[in-house]
């Protein structure tokens, strides 16, 4: 029994190593980055915390406005036709000169952000740890097996 456990890990470990077909630690790494849910959900996070600073600083912006009217009118008017047409249109540009709660939603935003890369930076040295402790760990296994052969 003691001499099939290790080769039943031998041959679960050549078939996880099979599968994966990375012949090095940085090859595992990067199969790793791709295909780990948590990291990709950590990474889109802070890409969402990046785009909502330009939510944030969009109201400091200048706003343009446009706008457009038409009236016809038509009808008599003591005997006399009163026939006419009205067009106008409009165009409104505003800037706010300063309001500090858009200012502090700004900040506040951009803190924010910081946050989601340090959590984003923080899920990569996880990973990584964890990556080369199970590498390492495969091939402590190889040897034993090797060695017990």
């Amino acid at each position: 029994m003691k001499k099939l456990f290790p080769i039943l890990i031998g041959l679960g470990l050549t078939g996880f190593s099979a599968m994966s077909q990375a012949e090095n630690l940085l090859q595992v790494y990067q199969q790793a980055r791709v295909s780990n849910p948590d990291l990709r959900k950590s990474a889109a996070d802070r890409d969402a915390a990046f785009e909502k600073i330009n939510e944030a600083r969009s109201p400091l912006l200048p706003q343009l406005g446009l706008g457009a009217d038409y009236t016809y009118t038509s009808g008599f008017r003591d005997a006399k036709d009163q026939n006419s047409d009205v067009t106008s249109g409009s165009l409104q540009l505003t800037q706010v000169l300063f309001d500090m709660s858009k200012w502090r939603a700004l900040t506040l935003q951009e803190k924010n952000a910081g946050i989601q890369d340090v959590t984003y930076q923080t899920d990569q040295q996880t990973l990584i740890l964890n990556t080369a402790t199970a590498y390492f760990k495969v091939l402590a296994a190889i040897d034993t097996l090797s060695y017990t052969e």
